[in-house]
Parts: structure tokens; C-alpha cells; sequence
């Protein structure tokens, strides 16, 4: 639990397996940043510009991630197929059949809850480079300049979207859990045990908890161990 919040070395802040301390850090950093008033306008300049331009990089990379998600996927279907169209066919079906599903479902839900219809309009209007950069990295971090820019179209207040993002990018991802949820399933089947026993249950929840606050993070993180 400690390593989840801290690093022993600064530069581990940097490395895609700390990133929820990496996020907590940028939490103290941004309070005290506001906390210095007036000294740290020429600092705060410096992260805005660096915002701005890492949202100019995304839109850059993104441009080419068709490219290289058709060459992925072509990969793994080469390689992996005969095992993909085999034994885990159907859970990976139902997988994708659930996700799009929820996808499509539960976050238009969400977006009638906040605004109504309109609400709906404009989240699916704004959500398209979101979930473009979502499919092409696998990566919910990959995904926080794009939904900064989206939530900023939308019209969500920079105040709320600014901490509401960052922290929800790490703590609080949908997709992962379903993925790992199915991957356990298939863990326990074929090992022949019930994954329905109370105990397999409660530890497939904790094992839950646990990857979606870390893997979803990592570029891949999912989609490499689905395969």
C-alpha cells in the first residue's frame, strides 16, 4: 500500500509503475503552486505551455495511431489467432459484446444524469479523439490531455475537470475492471476451479481493485495480458 503513494527516489515519479504517486505529486505541486500567489506566475506559465503543447503532440501522434493499430492488430491475429479463435473465443466475444455495450450505455446514462439530453449531445459530440486515443494506446493516462480538451468543450468547469480527470484516469476505470474481471474468469476455468465460490469472488474483486488502479495505466496494460 505504501508503494502505491510513495517512491523511495524522486526520479521514480517518472516511471509508468508509480503513477498514482506521480498523480499525488502533481496534486502537492499544482496546491503549492496556487498557495505562492504572485512568485509563481513564471512557473505556472511554464506548465501551461507545456500543457498546450503536449495537447498539440497528442493530436500529431494520433494522426498516425490508425496506422499503427491496424499493424498491431494484424500482428496479434497472425501470431495469436488459432489461440484467439479457439478456446478463448467466446469469453473474449462476450467481452467485447459487454463492453460496447456499457460503453455506448452507461456513459450516455451518465451524460443525461449531468445535463440531460443535451448533456448526451454534447459528451458523444466531444468524446471522438477521447476514444480514438483510448483504442490506439490502451493507456486511460494516454486518454487525460485529450479528455482535459473534451471536458473544457463540453463546457465543465477547468476547476472540477482538472481534478476530477486526473485523479479518475488512475483510480477509477470502468474498462479495466471488465477486463479484468473476464481474465480471472478465465484463469479460474482453465484451472477447473468455480469462479462463483465466495472466496474466488472476493478475490477476484480485490485483484479488481488493485489492476484498475494500476494497469489500466500502463500503455497496453490491458489489451497485452487479454491476448
Amino acid at each position: 500500500m505504501v508503494r502505491f503513494l510513495t517512491v523511495s527516489e524522486f526520479s521514480s515519479l517518472l516511471s509508468r509503475q508509480n503513477m498514482l504517486a506521480f498523480v499525488i505529486f502533481s496534486f502537492l505541486v499544482g496546491i503549492a503552486t496556487r498557495k505562492s500567489g504572485s512568485a509563481a506566475d513564471m512557473f505556472r506559465k511554464f506548465i501551461n505551455s507545456g500543457n498546450a503543447v503536449m495537447g498539440n503532440l497528442l493530436v500529431m501522434v494520433m494522426k498516425l495511431a490508425p496506422i499503427g493499430l491496424g499493424a498491431y492488430f494484424a500482428y496479434q491475429v497472425g501470431t495469436l489467432g488459432p489461440q484467439l479463435f479457439g478456446f478463448y473465443a467466446k469469453p473474449i466475444g462476450l467481452y467485447y459484446i459487454f463492453g460496447l455495450f456499457y460503453f455506448f450505455t452507461i456513459f450516455s446514462l451518465f451524460a443525461f444524469l449531468a445535463f440531460g439530453i443535451k448533456g448526451v449531445k454534447r459528451y458523444w459530440q466531444n468524446n471522438i479523439l477521447p476514444s480514438l486515443t483510448a483504442l490506439s494506446s490502451c493507456s486511460s493516462l494516454a486518454t487525460m490531455p485529450a479528455n482535459l480538451l473534451a471536458a473544457k468543450q463540453i463546457g465543465i468547469p477547468d476547476t472540477v475537470a482538472s481534478v476530477v480527470i486526473p485523479l479518475g484516469t488512475t483510480l477509477h476505470k470502468h474498462g479495466s475492471a471488465i477486463a479484468c474481471i473476464f481474465k480471472i474468469y478465465i484463469a479460474l476455468l482453465l484451472s477447473g476451479k468455480d469462479f462463483f465460490d465466495p472466496t474466488n469472488l472476493i478475490m477476484a474483486v480485490g485483484i479488481t481493485l488493485l489492476v484498475s488502479i494500476v494497469a489500466g495505466g500502463i500503455p497496453n496494460g490491458d489489451i497485452s495480458a487479454k491476448c
